[in-house]
């Protein structure tokens, strides 16, 4: 009889997705790499742990962490100005690009893969000065990458 239950209990595990959760998938560090928005040539950086977005950006620097949650593939991110969430819109991951669209605007981030992050600095005090630099090399690559594509 255990041979029976364990039998199709097996088969469902191999035949069920194994990919991550959404939620899980999208954590790490990020870096605008297009968008649609009016002002579509400013850079940000992100780094998304399992409940907090939290933001670098070339004309403010860090600004304060905002909690999220997915909810059919929908990001919700906290409001600055009350305790609601506010939907940002949808989010897919294709070819390793995370994408937030909604009737305004799509917003298309790729993983960033070496260097000094924002996730380093927020987790140690040593780095709170070093980001600058990297955190700019890295926007003057992409404005060069934004601005051949552009031609």
């Amino acid at each position: 009889m255990k041979r029976f239950l364990l039998a199709p209990l097996l088969l469902l595990l191999f035949f069920c997705k194994s990919d991550l959760p959404l939620s899980k998938s999208i954590q790490g560090n990020w870096q605008i790499f297009s968008n649609t928005t009016v002002d579509s040539v400013y850079y940000v950086e992100i780094f998304i742990d399992s409940n907090l977005i939290h933001f670098f950006m070339d004309n403010v620097g860090t600004t304060p962490s905002r909690h999220y949650y997915i909810q059919n593939d929908s990001l919700f991110i906290e409001s600055f100005s009350s305790d609601s969430f506010l939907n940002i819109g949808k989010i897919t991951l294709e070819k390793g690009l995370l994408k937030i669209s909604n009737n305004k605007e799509l917003l298309t981030y790729r993983k960033i893969k070496d260097g000094l992050t924002l996730e380093d600095v927020i987790k140690s005090d040593e780095n709170k000065n070093g980001l600058g630099p990297i955190f700019f090399k890295r926007m003057d690559k992409w404005k060069r990458e934004v601005s051949e594509i552009n031609k």
